[in-house]
């Protein structure tokens, strides 16, 4: 419904309980393309290809890999404020985030979007592709869980010491 009002083209990736009804919903407006299920390369061209992708979850999924997918493919994603979508995404920097289950919410984000200039686009995506490289490294996470056990007395007070088997 957003993407029509929007007036802005619409691929849907994936299957789901109610893929029959946006199946319907699809078949009403022009521009708007059921995919079904993609996955591996034929998904990445998918998301290379795309000006943003759109994150209309309605679950309160804690860490969506489509964030991060999206951000390290260059691309900025429009997730709902719902789960971790908001804490992944820098507002009207790597993407922007709009009201779950809001239509008009969504429309406006689409419209923005889809308005916006080829080259700020582009750099909307370096910097999502930035923040994925930046905050979301296997190293950065093993550092912030050492931190975490050490403030809970479970190991050392430094994640170097900890890292290398010794404590404080």
């Amino acid at each position: 419904r957003a993407a029509s009002a929007a007036g802005v083209p619409l691929k849907i990736a994936g299957t789901g309980p109610l893929e029959a009804e946006l199946r319907m919903l699809a078949a009403d407006r022009p521009g708007i393309e059921m995919l079904g299920y993609v996955a591996g390369e034929a998904l990445w061209t998918l998301v290379r290809n795309s000006r943003a992708v759109v994150l209309p979850s309605q679950w309160y999924e804690n860490a969506p890999m489509s964030v991060l997918e999206a951000g390290a493919l260059g691309k900025p994603v429009i997730g709902a404020d719902i789960g971790g979508i908001p804490e992944l995404l820098v507002e009207g920097e790597t993407g922007y985030v709009f009201e779950a289950c809001n239509v008009q919410s969504l429309t406006d984000a689409l419209r923005r979007v889809q308005a916006m200039p080829g080259e700020r686009l582009r750099s909307m995506g370096e910097a999502a592709r930035r923040h994925v490289e930046t905050n979301f490294t296997r190293e950065r996470y093993r550092d912030e869980m050492l931190v975490l056990y050490a403030s809970l007395g479970a190991g050392s007070s430094s994640p170097e010491a900890a890292s290398h088997g010794r404590a404080d």
